[in-house]
């Protein structure tokens, strides 16, 4: 018996089988399936077989374009290849022409978030202009075809802009000779119903005519790439069943994604059959119009794709656009009949600008016109920190570290304070202060799931200076009496914390330890054995002091 990950199957040209089945066996006389295909495409077949054990292994042949089979090469790999989806993918990618694969999968990759102040999950956009809707979530990538070859974001170095200069609403730009391509993603709605749009414009800067194909294909892969692996790993994102509906595109059965214009042409594929890149390369084997058997496909392995693909004749120095929606939070708001599709996008951008302007230029900074980026830069980072947050949570990511650390809160805190939005901060306070635990320990995280209890002893003096700052700031007394009670409760946990480290144990060579913290966890480093942090003193004296500084209020 040996164990392995999965094969690497090479037909001969125009001698592959279609359908067949991958069977293990310890004796050679019971035989078990293990993997079945059933729309291969010939050429390399990738099977993945996590985890496998087999002493015999045979391909049951069952059918083929033709009729006779010649496999020229079979590679056996080993465990690591097919571990995990993001083993396999990876592997594949390695192995592929640069930009078949999004970016995460070869290199490291940069991305933004788009969304509302404090919707739930953001979407995210890549820094080639594929966009992730949700968390965990399929990714819509742009694909080009001018003059009979594909352009991939490998192809088209990509630029990235802001609009405005500063507003969260990021555009991409590809050029290719005289194409020009630009992707643009905002998000409307309400913390209960939102939703992300991406324009995709064309431009043609030549003198003469040019037909052009976008492809936007819906790929079974995040924004987020497998190098985040935190509580919510990126890379693969399964897609089982893929299908147009009308105008939506329906992924494991839920609309995903809403078209408002109709593509001339919708293929998907199963991974078996095929990948959704090559079939783009290859025009050759698409129909003039799908067939409907192109149009819905299931992949029991999770890697379905597909194209959404728009023609476009563009005049000289013409251009033309068309729109995407993907929900963010509950249904999302369709233009009505009567409505301009490109005209209720430009609509809703402008809203959308309007509403970041009125929110971010509040403050003003004084600067030369060299240091605008500063200007710039500070004003976008205010607008990450209300789209990052999940409602009142302050968080410092929006995947991985979807969550809300009172370390992290505390500081986000003091830079909205200073840049004039107490309204945030205030919200902050009355919803992470009430998750005190009733001996006074602030809770180091909270999520959906409540409060943390594990022990970083910085928690306490953090959530005192946030209130702290909150009065300095806002000056609202009342404010100060209701949230003292929280105040005097740590002020009482830490004091209790240093009489637990006042003691004979801490004499002799541990006499600097004497009346500190306790040891915690409050460094990550320090998960595997809890340790002294100068961290933890630190905000615990500058509590202390924001405490009696609130006291002579």
């Amino acid at each position: 018996p040996r164990e392995f990950g999965g094969l690497v199957l090479d037909w001969q040209d125009r001698a592959a089988a279609s359908s067949y089945d991958v069977q293990f066996s310890d004796d050679r006389k019971q035989w078990r399936t293990v993997r079945s295909v059933r729309d291969s495409d010939g050429g390399r077949d990738w099977l993945d077989l996590p985890e496998s054990e087999t002493r015999h292994l045979r391909l049951a042949l069952h059918a083929g374009p033709g009729d006779r089979y010649c496999l020229k090469h079979l590679q056996i790999k080993d465990l690591a290849w097919g571990a995990t989806p993001n083993a396999f993918i990876l592997a594949l990618a390695k192995d592929a022409p640069r930009g078949n694969y999004p970016r995460g999968f070869v290199e490291q990759p940069y991305w933004t978030v788009v969304g509302i102040d404090g919707g739930p999950t953001p979407a995210l956009l890549s820094e080639d202009g594929a966009l992730q809707p949700g968390k965990n979530s399929f990714s819509i990538e742009p694909f080009l075809r001018v003059d009979g070859r594909l352009i991939t974001w490998a192809d088209a170095q990509p630029i990235q802009t802001l609009r405005d200069g500063y507003l969260p609403i990021p555009s991409v730009e590809w050029r290719s000779g005289n194409i020009q391509l630009r992707v643009t993603a905002f998000a409307t709605g309400t913390r209960e119903r939102s939703q992300v749009v991406v324009l995709y414009t064309l431009r043609n800067d030549g003198d003469t005519a040019q037909a052009v194909d976008l492809a936007l294909a819906i790929r079974p892969f995040q924004v987020n790439p497998p190098a985040q692996f935190l509580n919510t790993a990126g890379g693969v994102a399964p897609i089982h069943d893929l299908a147009l509906d009308g105008s939506n595109v329906l992924v494991d059965g839920k609309a995903s994604v809403v078209a408002l214009s109709k593509p001339e042409r919708f293929i998907a594929t199963t991974f078996d059959a095929g990948s959704i890149v090559d079939r783009l390369r290859d025009f050759k084997s698409l129909p003039p119009q799908a067939r409907e058997a192109d149009q819905a496909v299931h992949d029991s392995r999770g890697y379905a794709s597909g194209a959404l693909i728009y023609h476009f004749d563009l005049p000289a120095r013409g251009s033309s656009e068309i729109a995407l929606i993907a929900p963010l939070t509950g249904a999302p708001q369709i233009p009505d009949v009567a409505q301009s599709g490109s005209g209720w996008v430009e609509q809703q951008l402008q809203a959308t600008a309007t509403g970041w302007h009125q929110r971010l230029d509040r403050m003003t900074l004084k600067l030369p016109a060299s240091a605008q980026r500063i200007a710039d830069t500070v004003r976008t980072a205010l607008a990450h920190i209300l789209i990052t947050r999940d409602g009142p949570a302050l968080r410092p990511g929006t995947r991985s570290y979807a969550r809300s650390w009172i370390r992290d809160g505390a500081m986000i805190a003091d830079g909205l304070l200073r840049l004039g939005d107490s309204d945030a901060v205030r919200e902050y306070v009355d919803w992470y202060a009430p998750h005190q635990f009733a001996n006074g320990k602030v809770p180091c995280c909270v999520d959906h799931r409540g409060s943390d209890p594990v022990p970083e002893n910085d928690s306490h003096g953090e959530l005192i200076h946030l209130i702290a700052q909150l009065y300095r700031y806002g000056g609202d007394r009342a404010e100060l009496e209701r949230n003292w009670p929280h105040v005097a409760a740590a002020i009482g946990y830490m004091d209790s914390l240093r009489r637990s480290e006042r003691s004979d144990a801490n004499s002799g060579e541990r006499q600097a330890n004497f009346g500190l913290m306790p040891a915690s966890i409050s460094h990550e480093g320090y998960s595997a054995k809890p340790m002294h942090s100068y961290w933890d003193d630190f905000w615990a004296l500058t509590g202390y002091k924001d405490a009696v500084d609130m006291a002579r209020v």
